[in-house]
């Protein structure tokens, strides 16, 4: 009876411990997030919300990104579903489009209520401005 009993605690314990690898994994890519957001701007922006299929985009240099670790990468994109969380909050906030624009309201509209999926990580070289020029989506919502 008592080894059923260690048998079943070791079972939901193991369940517990996988949601809390699971949650783990956005908390530690928020970190990698806030850690490249300090160097250079990164975003989060919007793109395409000219378009049904909108994304919330990061723009990684090329270096920055190599020079995370596997389980840094793979973490980042753990937290970018709620990244487009954040963004839905305010997506006007993150659309390089002015208020007064005439298709404004439009845009808004694409943008309502982005799915969870609807993110992308592009990397790039960085330019004589210092942004990141668009090279390669190395990793997007599925």
């Amino acid at each position: 009876m008592l080894k059923r009993f260690v048998v079943l605690l070791l079972v939901i314990l193991s369940l517990n411990c996988e949601n809390l690898f699971a949650a783990d994994c956005s908390v530690s890519g928020k970190m990698v997030y806030m850690q490249l957001s300090s160097l250079r701007d990164i975003g989060p922006i919007i793109t395409g919300y000219g378009t049904k299929t909108p994304s919330v985009i990061l723009y990684i240099s090329r270096d920055d990104w190599d020079g995370l670790t596997n389980n840094d990468q793979s973490d980042l994109q753990c937290y970018m579903p709620e990244l487009v969380k954040l963004v839905n909050t305010d997506p006007a906030r993150y659309m390089d489009l002015p208020k007064s624009a005439p298709f404004f309201s439009t845009a808004m509209k694409n943008v309502a209520h982005l799915p969870s999926n609807a993110w992308e990580i592009i990397i790039g070289k960085i330019n004589d401005r210092g942004l990141v020029n668009f090279d390669q989506v190395i990793a997007k919502g599925r």
